[in-house]
């Protein structure tokens, strides 16, 4: 896009890259089945401003992703951020809602209900939470293809 990508998300990019090019070249078939993204506590913890502009950004980042992998149909699964207490969470869970009613390619997947009474605290989806979410992006992926 129109900033220079970070050093995470460089890594991340080289990363799938470098995965993909050493099946290749091992002869062995793959494709892009989907692309599991769940983030957004950060910008639903810390202030307004952030949390406004997290759909802008999810955007953005979903595009650049589908860019730089070459796959204009990449489809993604957003991770609803949780219903813990966060102060700004109504404002990024609506607006990870309203780009996966935009976007064709991707699927909101809803996690209030997921078990977090784990070590991490309820902030954190405990094991039983992190293995429904697994199972249902397991699901909608499945549905898709």
């Amino acid at each position: 896009m129109d900033k220079k990508a970070g050093q995470l998300y460089q890594n991340m990019i080289d990363n799938i890259k470098n995965a993909t090019q050493d099946l290749s070249k091992k002869n062995v078939k793959w494709r892009f089945a989907g692309f599991i993204w769940m983030q957004g506590e950060h910008e639903a913890g810390i202030n307004q401003d952030m949390a406004n502009d997290y759909q802008e950004l999810l955007s953005h980042f979903i595009a650049s992703v589908r860019e730089d992998l070459k796959t204009p149909a990449l489809h993604f699964l957003i991770g609803e951020v949780n219903s813990y207490n966060w102060v700004f969470g109504n404002t990024v869970r609506l607006a990870q809602k309203n780009f996966a009613k935009k976007d064709k390619y991707t699927t909101l997947i809803e996690t209030g209900d997921f078990s977090r009474n784990g070590s991490g605290g309820t902030a954190h989806f405990d094991a039983k939470g992190m293995l429904d979410f697994g199972k249902l992006c397991a699901s909608a992926i499945t549905n898709k293809y």
